[in-house]
């Protein structure tokens, strides 16, 4: 269990950390770094058939593909999905 005056470095729940850092941050100081790198509003992923292709089976290997690269790409950036369209 862990004791309310040591520190959670996986965690930020104020009651958890020490009473130095709530103290500094209720004064408006925190020493973490800030990334400043804007997160992508969207990501997106493509394929074309090189002919009308009506066979569902293809349409769902074609779907699954495309959900692996995107996951794929989400877990690289370190990124979350909210919502699939």
């Amino acid at each position: 269990m862990t004791s309310p005056s040591s520190r959670c470095n996986a965690c930020s729940v104020p009651a958890l950390a020490a009473p130095s850092t709530n103290n500094e941050r209720s004064h408006d100081r925190d020493g973490q770094a800030v990334d400043t790198t804007p997160a992508p509003a969207s990501i997106s992923a493509e394929h074309r058939f090189p002919r009308d292709e009506l066979d569902p089976a293809e349409h769902r290997r074609a779907l699954l593909a495309l959900a692996d690269d995107l996951g794929a790409r989400l877990r690289i950036s370190g990124q979350i999905a909210q919502g699939l369209t």
